[in-house]
């Protein structure tokens, strides 16, 4: 067997193999003793029929499995010689079909791992900011735990909504020739007014409407508006009420915070305190490690490989797309094709898969490991998470060969915080937006055990335009 590896750029390679028709012919006669043994011939005792009867009847079948056996192990030690580890799909090219007594040629081309020079990681400086507690955000906790729990029900009155109050309608936007657009209709959605869930003119027409009566308004759509066809655009929206509902908010006592799984409010509201503090940490300390991991970025040179690009846009999307749908949307009320949507994530995934690299550039360097133990204990998490069997994710892992997927996660996770031990840390006062320290997630203290409970996702005739995804410090693939 003879082999050429060709560099067809920094990360893909080709492999061109001739392998001679002395080795072609002994596969032959491998296969064909293999087919004896397995598969006689009436007549015949088992394993005694004529080799040329049996290449006869079985011929197609021979001459791929002599193929794939040629190719299978031909590969595996050209693979291994070259020390060449493909990331992506192994695309094989046969030059000619297998035959007897003639070379039998083929090619592989694949990515691999980009060579690049790793730089100087270690004392690089970076600023994150202080946790500081704002009473201000802690009164706010309170009000959506409030907000939360509040009691709805239906008004009798047969008369307009008014703002705070629930209203359930119906409602469509239609275009100039009166045809209904799809992107923007619902049957029986609660909407709750006065809380910026829609446009300032659909709230207005919901407002001037009674319970069973039916109006329409004419609007343009924002210029942010999430289906980026009709951003913009003017349309008619139409609307029925068919019931107004209030919403009665209780105030913060220690009942309620006993019903929130909590032994009063003073409990309740030092689990808030720790909880802010905590995330608010998480959160200084991730933005900070995105900023040195960022400086590290701009030093290297590396050009990513596109089967690994893809695989990172496609998660992407499909996360996007997740959100949508907890929201009441689709992705296709976006407005663009699937790949003008993996278009607009192409720069962020390359720079997700650039810092990947790097960070297992590091981990390799540092010597650093993923145990079966580090393993176990994030499909642990996982199974909790999704209320599975541990053992049966396990072995769904192994089977789909997963395991060295969480294995690289891990490795740039251990890496990350590797580098930001290494690191010129300068602790610096929260920056602050409009007055306030920026707001971390809006999640909600609400049990004991599950300190942040996010409030359920509603879908709304308003629709924000999708923040651009950060390549997080943290990655997997």
């Amino acid at each position: 067997m003879k082999y050429e590896v060709k560099e067809l750029s920094t990360s893909e390679r080709s492999v061109n193999f001739v392998v001679s028709k002395e080795e072609v012919d002994k596969t032959l006669q491998l296969v064909i003793a293999l087919y004896k043994t397995r598969y006689p011939l009436k007549g015949f005792r088992k394993g005694k029929a004529p080799d040329s009867m049996i290449e006869s009847k079985y011929r197609k079948d021979i001459y791929s499995d002599a193929a794939n056996e040629l190719i299978n192990d031909n590969a595996r030690k050209a693979l291994e010689e070259t020390k060449l580890n493909p990331i992506s799909q192994v695309h094989m090219d046969m030059k000619n079909e297998v035959e007897r007594a003639k070379d039998f040629e083929f090619s592989l081309r694949f990515e691999v791992v980009p060579e690049f020079t790793l730089p100087e990681y270690s004392g690089l400086a970076v600023q994150e900011e202080k946790v500081v507690f704002d009473e201000k955000e802690l009164a706010e906790l309170e009000e959506r735990i409030c907000e939360n729990s509040a009691e709805v029900t239906e008004i009798k009155e047969k008369r307009s909504a008014k703002t705070g109050e629930i209203a359930n309608i119906s409602f469509g936007a239609y275009d100039k020739d009166g045809n209904v657009l799809e992107e923007v209709r619902a049957e029986n959605f609660d909407l709750v007014l006065g809380q910026e869930f829609a446009l300032p003119e659909f709230e207005e027409l919901i407002m001037s409407l009674k319970v069973d009566e039916s109006g329409e308004k004419e609007i343009t759509f924002p210029e942010d508006f999430i289906n980026t066809k009709l951003a913009g655009k003017v349309a008619v929206l139409k609307a029925t009420i068919h019931a107004i509902k209030s919403r009665i908010v209780p105030a913060l006592t220690d009942e309620l915070a006993l019903k929130a799984g909590f032994e009063s409010v003073e409990k309740l509201r030092d689990l808030m305190k720790s909880s802010y503090e905590e995330s608010r940490k998480q959160l200084n300390r991730s933005v900070a490690q995105k900023k040195l991991l960022d400086s590290l970025l701009e030093k290297v040179s590396i050009t990513t490989p596109q089967s690994l690009v893809e695989e990172r846009i496609g998660q992407i999307v499909n996360d996007m797309a997740s959100r949508l749908e907890k929201q009441g949307q689709s992705i296709q009320s976006l407005g663009k094709t699937m790949q003008e949507i993996r278009e607009d994530h192409r720069k962020t995934a390359e720079e997700g898969v650039a810092s990947e690299l790097i960070l297992l550039a590091i981990a390799r360097k540092e010597g650093l490991e993923a145990s079966e133990k580090d393993v176990d204990a994030i499909l642990i998490r996982m199974a909790a998470q999704a209320g599975q069997d541990f053992m049966q994710l396990k072995k769904h892992y192994q089977t789909n060969n997963l395991i060295p997927v969480l294995q690289e996660r891990l490795l740039a996770d251990k890496a990350m915080e590797h580098l930001y031990s290494l690191a010129k840390v300068e602790m610096i006062e929260p920056v602050k937006v409009d007055g306030k320290a920026k707001p971390i997630s809006k999640k909600v203290t609400a049990k004991k055990d599950d300190a942040k409970a996010e409030p359920k996702a509603k879908a709304e005739p308003k629709a924000k335009a999708e923040p651009k995804a950060k390549a997080e410090p943290k990655t997997e693939k």
